[in-house]
């Protein structure tokens, strides 16, 4: 497990900041976290409709 930040988001849907800021908020909505509670990279694949594996795949190819 590990904690998705903004700019994975922004890596792996290839959006700009202010898109993938907006989608980090709706994941935080969708599981009613605080605001300055974390997103995992379990949550925001189960948000995406992801396996975590495919999840990670896709932010670690987009990184090479």
């Amino acid at each position: 497990m590990r904690v998705i930040k903004t700019k994975d988001l922004m890596i792996m849907r290839g959006v700009n900041l202010r898109t993938a800021q907006k989608d980090m908020q709706k994941i935080k909505d969708y599981f009613d976290k605080q605001e300055h509670q974390l997103i995992t990279n379990y949550e925001a694949a189960e948000y995406y409709g992801l396996d975590v594996h495919d999840f990670e795949s896709i932010i670690n190819s987009q990184l090479s």
